[in-house]
């Protein structure tokens, strides 16, 4: 999923929403929020009310939150103009550019993943067909500074870097992100 051997992790997680702002989950939680945090621990199927509070987006990463995330990694890495980004082929209504890009298996999740390239800003550019938005949810420099990833069910993202990229993100105030454990597991988040 990510690169090991990175000095720091962080789990960058995508805010829910309430009438068009983004809530941090640590403000609706009525639980201790960190790193092995999940949605159902945040806010069980029961408690939430679709007409005040809608639920993290899944399976991409919010787009305040990609922004924030290029702008932190662009200045961290020696080749921002040089980046991978991965997206699964099963994503419905990928633009066609995204759908003819070389392939390759994923084999540790069986996944098929298409592989673009460019600049670190352009992993904020949707990969489907408007009006719908979904960006990749892993990227990588071709120096391997750092790396961003999760599962395809993700409502959340993994960075992994140096200590300082790492304490810059986790301590961003636009960011709900916390330390996480090279060894944690990662799963398939709410399933």
């Amino acid at each position: 999923m990510l690169l090991p051997g990175m000095a720091d992790y962080a789990r960058v997680l995508n805010p829910a929403r309430k009438r068009d702002a983004d809530i941090r989950w640590n403000e609706i939680s009525t639980t201790h929020v960190d790193g092995r945090t999940q949605w159902t621990d945040v806010a069980p199927e029961d408690a939430v009310d679709p007409n005040d509070r809608r639920e993290p987006e899944t399976g991409t990463i919010d787009p305040t939150v990609a922004n924030r995330l290029a702008q932190l990694l662009t200045t961290r890495t020696a080749t921002p103009d040089e980046c991978f980004f991965l997206v699964w082929e099963g994503y419905a209504g990928l633009r066609p550019e995204v759908r003819t890009a070389a392939m390759f298996d994923l084999a540790s999740l069986s996944r098929r993943m298409h592989i673009l390239s460019g600049r670190v800003t352009d992993a904020t550019e949707s990969v489907v067909a408007e009006p719908f938005q979904r960006l990749p949810i892993w990227w990588i420099p071709r120096d391997g500074a750092w790396c961003v990833g999760n599962d395809i069910y993700g409502r959340s993202v993994f960075v992994g870097g140096s200590a300082e990229t790492i304490s810059a993100i986790v301590t961003d105030p636009q960011l709900e992100a916390y330390a996480a454990d090279e060894n944690q597991r990662v799963v398939n988040e709410d399933f």
